[in-house]
């Protein structure tokens, strides 16, 4: 494969199970061998270098849950429907779109993805790929117009109906923002991520109760899930149950020990307990980790001024305003 464009990258790992999905019809073999962006589309072989399997795809959300399709399977396709010249052209300019993208060369990614899609107007993906090199532009509209020709090709890609959430929510607009993210679960009812992007919707909306719901979602959906757990314990701090925050953030910092947002939340939430102490050790720690984390210094230095030291409650007020003018009230 070519991760991160490193061109001819080669990585060994076992076979960890064989997978068959009915929904979509499809087989894949898990394998332990990493597969990173660009590496989609790399030979697997065996020991005795036979081609048994192509690389496809990463669950993101996990640590090393990776999958191939079998060469069987992409044997049986080729002597079906065979390929046609167009479609190898268009391939073609998709991978260097692929590679400049994961380079963050925004516009070279575009012009090859729609040098792709001239040549083969089908390619969903690449118009879904579109979409995402706009949003990192910062273009959202555009991003949203590629969003939903990817979806009007392959109307289940709730990859898509997802990413289309994200973009409204860059707008401001939630209630079309939660639309998208609940059409995503609709086809892929495992979604993890558009279940936490429904509880951050429903937070910006106010409404903390349903927001916890979907944040437990997600997270019985995927244990691991360290930004949920740390937005449940948000979601708590707000209703005021200041020891079941604490116990989320704590399952956040658990799954995660560099997690800065979640060791400042941690130092908020005892010192709203009061136990200043403990909220000093965490906002250090959120500081160490996150040197630019403007909040934790504010925080530091109200918990320094609670203790009453003048000068160290000064000097972490200064530090967070120097990064954050707009924290200065």
């Amino acid at each position: 494969g070519s991760p991160m464009g490193f061109e001819n990258t080669m990585t060994e790992g076992i076979i960890s199970g064989l997978r068959h999905y009915e929904k979509e019809s499809k087989n894949f073999i898990q394998i332990s061998a990493a597969i990173s962006p660009g590496s989609s589309g790399g030979a697997i072989v065996n020991n005795r270098g036979e081609l048994i399997a192509i690389s496809t795809l990463t669950v993101t959300e996990a640590q090393n849950l990776n999958f191939a399709i079998p060469v069987n399977d992409v044997l049986a396709v080729y002597k079906q429907d065979g390929i046609k010249q167009n479609e190898i052209d268009a391939a073609v300019y998709f991978f260097k779109a692929v590679s400049e993208l994961e380079k963050q060369n925004y516009d070279a990614a575009i012009d090859n993805y729609k040098k792709a899609v001239s040549i083969n107007p089908k390619l969903a993906e690449a118009y879904y790929n579109l979409g995402i090199a706009y949003g990192e532009k910062g273009d959202t509209e555009t991003a949203i117009i590629y969003y939903k020709k990817a979806i009007a090709i392959n109307p289940n890609d709730a990859e898509a109906y997802n990413n289309l959430g994200n973009a409204y929510r860059e707008k401001g607009d939630t209630e079309t923002e939660i639309i998208y993210y609940k059409k995503a679960i609709a086809i892929n009812p495992e979604h993890a991520k558009a279940y936490y992007n429904l509880g951050n919707a429903y937070g910006e909306k106010g409404d903390t109760e349903t927001a916890i719901v979907y944040y437990k979602k997600a997270i019985d959906i995927n244990p691991e899930y360290a930004k949920a757990y740390n937005n449940l314990g948000a979601a708590y701090q707000k209703k005021g149950d200041i020891e079941t925050a604490i116990f989320y953030y704590k399952k956040a910092i658990a799954i995660n020990p560099e997690y800065a947002t979640a060791y400042s939340n941690l130092g908020v939430a005892y010192g709203k307990k009061g136990d200043i102490e403990n909220a000093i050790v965490y906002l250090k720690r959120a500081i160490d980790i996150d040197p630019k984390d403007a909040e934790a210094y504010y925080n530091l230095g109200i918990a320094y001024g609670k203790k009453g030291d003048k000068h160290l409650k000064q000097y972490y007020l200064e530090k967070a305003y120097e990064l954050d003018p707009s924290l200065r009230k």
